[in-house]
């Protein structure tokens, strides 16, 4: 099971997106993941060791698999059938990729969420945006630092119940934003920070406030 509670500084955490039109910006599953762990690699010297999946592929709930089983599993059943997975490594951070389909949401987008415990994180996390933006169209990215005590995917404190670990109550804040997601073409930010990757849309609107 992944470790959360080892002592660690501020989370580094690169969050990016990709709406997902037909054509040819349109993400390939396999071709997506190969590509995360190809920049996550590059700055880390490795990859994740424990891997979850959100579909139906035989990982039991709050349980992880190591690398090679995590392969297994997606050169057996394919690619089509999860909504995302996660990857983590205790000493390094860790990788998740979510995608988001319409319906519900108004329109179908890939969310990266890669966090790093290094000590050159904010280059590292630069590095793995040059690297990703060579494979793939990347509409919108930004880099949030989170205390250690907090989730990097859900963004909000992880507290030590009675009866093992639990997540606070869910973040409206990036909740509202997933919701909000397909404006980004429009030039909607969800917020300034300390580094930002933005379409030339984002830019004209962010000049012009």
């Amino acid at each position: 099971m992944f470790n959360l509670f080892k002592k660690k500084p501020p989370i580094t955490t690169l969050r990016l997106y990709a709406l997902q039109k037909q054509g040819d910006d349109y993400i390939q599953r396999p071709q997506l993941l190969k590509g995360v762990f190809a920049a996550w690699k590059s700055v880390t010297g490795t990859l994740p060791e424990d891997f979850d999946i959100d579909g139906p592929y035989g990982i039991a709930k709050g349980r992880t698999v190591g690398l090679k089983s995590f392969l297994s599993k997606l050169q057996k059943k394919g690619h089509s059938a999860y909504h995302g997975y996660t990857g983590v490594h205790e000493d390094h951070g860790g990788l998740h990729v979510s995608f988001f389909e319409a319906p519900p949401y108004s329109a179908a987008f890939v969310e990266i969420v890669l966090w790093l415990y290094e000590p050159n994180a904010v280059d590292a996390a630069v590095e793995m945006v040059r690297q990703l933006l060579a494979m793939h169209k990347i509409d919108y990215g930004y880099l949030i630092e989170l205390p250690h005590d907090h989730d990097p995917v859900s963004e909000p404190r992880i507290k030590r119940g009675i009866l093992g670990t639990s997540i606070s109550v869910g973040n409206n804040s990036l909740n509202k934003w997933h919701r909000q997601v397909q404006t980004l073409q429009d030039g909607l930010v969800r917020d300034i920070y300390s580094l930002n990757f933005l379409n030339a849309k984002q830019v004209e609107q962010i000049t012009h406030l």
